[in-house]
């Protein structure tokens, strides 16, 4: 939905649209689901590793996998593991920062560098939904990028109404 190059550009923008929340990862629902059989190995194989205490169980190893890879929310109602750590971490077995090793977005690093953030900058009461939906570069701030290429989430969804 950008004007950086030809081609497509008739796409309908899904990013904060409820339906499409948990399409970017692993829901918890699917994450219980979809690895169901792999838990009871990785934790067999992680306690003796150091990677998790002796004495946890199956549920422990679920509170520290999304201590680890829970965190996207495109709504603030569902969140979503990332896909690719999870893969990673279910056939390493092992905790891990792996989404990280995919690249150094290095054009981001120079638009944080030239356009540093206060915390409190970081608020959606600054940056309106429309503001997050820009896709104009030529006028757009650092905060719709970072949540768009998911260095960003949204914790928490609060309708505002004035009277």
């Amino acid at each position: 939905m950008t004007s950086l190059d030809s081609g497509p550009n008739n796409f309908m923008d899904i990013s904060l649209l409820p339906e499409y929340a948990g399409i970017c990862g692993f829901t918890r629902t699917e994450l219980n689901t979809c690895f169901e059989d792999r838990f009871e190995e990785t934790l067999e194989i992680l306690k003796p590793q150091g990677g998790l205490n002796q004495s946890a169980d199956i549920d422990d190893l679920k509170a520290e996998i999304l201590k680890w890879y829970d965190g996207y929310n495109w709504l603030g109602n569902e969140h979503v593991l990332n896909p690719y750590s999870i893969l990673n971490f279910f056939r390493k077995k092992e905790f891990a920062s792996y989404w990280p090793t995919t690249g150094c977005p290095s054009h981001l690093s120079a638009l944080i560098r030239d356009n540093p953030l206060d915390f409190i900058q970081l608020t959606l009461d600054s940056h309106p939904a429309k503001q997050i939906r820009k896709t104009d570069f030529s006028d757009i701030s650092l905060v719709p990028i970072l949540f768009h290429s998911g260095y960003l989430t949204i914790d928490e969804k609060i309708k505002i109404t004035k009277i």
